[in-house]
């Protein structure tokens, strides 16, 4: 049984083991959930792995098939048309969520830092004279001032503003988000696609058999095996807005026993494909499963072009052990962590088919 790793903030299945696509952020100390499904979750027989029904008419081969269509080419949708909120934001930019503008490999101290921080006994005996000096004074004076700074504190709105806009973006989220799961049978005969990601052109059925006929082919196996379908359908709330996530999540396993293999969201409504996701044990596997899951997305690409282009996502991740990215259509994820390697693909929401 596969483990499964959730976000400690959102309870959002994790890619990669430690990024979710839900908040943006890397979860360092995800949730490990080893139990059959979810609470939120419903199927027969997940994880039960068999042998996949291939029929794909396009095959692998190397060679030119065009160039996939430029980023300025993308047609704009009309106001009237539906627009994926996954993540809102108030002032209507853009924005990066992800790693903080921190550089993990400054060392904290260093010889330098050590001389322009040591300084003078004096200095030291001075600052903390000063100190103690400005405790005694607090303490005496500390009724006056305490009954002085409420009433500044609360004729100021002050108050209020601290209580509704000092918390962390996720502090305050929480506070104000809710979880409701939702009944498939319902979402279906809406028919309406799911708010919460963008939704890829691309049908999930036609794609999960042609990742296996790539896989098929490439490999020279007959143990390429698909596992069963496993749904999750809710709605969470952020403040006066809500957003759906219908997701229909399928593995496709290459069958080597190391645990390289697709993971393959779908919308559980309309279908299409909306995440793609890569594991795999070593550096070679997973280059060309992410170069398959690119080719799968856009058939008509230069597959020459794009195995160059994988070739430098990982060896530009590998100098600070992940990457983001856009990739033609796509947001593009990679990390490695002591020598597993995790890709995800979502699809940019300039591109989003609804």
């Amino acid at each position: 049984m596969k483990k499964r790793y959730l976000c400690p903030v959102c309870e959002h299945e994790l890619t990669a083991k430690s990024f979710c696509p839900e908040c943006k952020r890397l979860r360092k100390e995800p949730i490990i959930y080893e139990g059959d499904f979810l609470p939120n979750e419903s199927g027969s027989g997940a994880g039960v792995l068999e042998t996949a029904e291939v029929t794909t008419k396009d095959t692998w081969s190397v060679g030119s098939y065009g160039s996939a269509p430029p980023r300025s080419s993308a047609k704009k949708p009309s106001p009237d048309t539906y627009r994926n909120t996954r993540y809102p934001d108030a002032c209507g930019g853009k924005h990066t969520y992800g790693i903080p503008n921190v550089d993990p490999h400054r060392k904290k101290n260093t010889l330098e830092d050590e001389k322009k921080k040591d300084g003078s006994g004096m200095k030291i005996v001075g600052r903390l004279f000063f100190a103690a000096a400005l405790i005694l004074v607090v303490i005496l004076c500390w009724e006056p001032i305490k009954t002085t700074a409420l009433k500044l504190w609360k004729d100021s709105g002050l108050e209020a503003a601290f209580n509704g806009g000092n918390a962390s973006e996720e502090e305050s989220a929480g506070a104000d988000s809710s979880h409701q799961d939702v009944d498939e049978e319902e979402i279906l005969a809406a028919g309406e696609p799911c708010s919460g990601y963008s939704h890829y052109d691309v049908d999930g059925q036609i794609y999960m058999n042609t990742l296996a006929g790539y896989c098929k082919e490439l490999w020279q196996s007959e143990d390429i095996q698909v596992s069963d379908a496993v749904t999750s359908n809710w709605i969470s709330s952020y403040g006066d807005r809500d957003y759906t996530y219908y997701e229909k999540s399928v593995y496709v396993d290459i069958g080597d026993d190391t645990g390289n293999y697709f993971r393959i969201v779908s919308d559980t409504v309309t279908g299409e494909v909306m995440q793609v996701s890569v594991s795999a044990s070593g550096r070679d596997t997973a280059q060309k499963l992410l170069l398959l899951a690119g080719c799968g997305l856009d058939p008509a690409a230069d597959r020459n072009q794009l195995w160059q282009e994988v070739q430098g996502f990982f060896s530009d991740a590998e100098a600070d052990g992940y990457l983001f990215t856009e990739w033609g259509t796509s947001d593009l994820y990679v990390s490695i962590d002591e020598g597993s390697y995790y890709c995800t693909l979502e699809c940019l929401d300039e591109y989003d088919k609804y």
